[in-house]
């Protein structure tokens, strides 16, 4: 199941952006984001994809990218210091979030 996120995903829409991730993965087993449009973001949006790639990984799951992240989303992950979550900043689209 896809999940688009963007072109906004900061404090303002962080719960839609969740609640939409958790319910992707309680349909499948698989859930591919795109944050391709991803233009403005914040810490909100970092800490999310990192608690439900923890969750996905638990739970057996697959929490993948089907596009490079947009270079608003790799700065702010390099600031941040999530820059080695993997197959993030990698272009192959099929990479895991986590743990993988």
């Amino acid at each position: 199941m896809a999940v688009v996120i963007g072109p906004i995903a900061n404090l303002g829409n962080i719960r839609e952006i969740t609640e939409a991730i958790l319910e992707a993965l309680a349909r499948s087993d698989a859930c591919s984001l795109d944050l391709s449009q991803a233009n403005e973001a914040d810490l909100t949006l970092l800490q999310v994809l990192a608690a439900t790639a923890k969750m996905a990984e638990r739970d057996s799951k697959s929490l993948t990218h089907s596009q490079p992240p947009s270079e608003a989303v790799i700065a702010l992950m390099e600031r941040a210091g999530f820059a080695n979550l993997p197959g993030w900043q990698d272009n192959s689209c099929n990479a895991g979030v986590a743990g993988q």
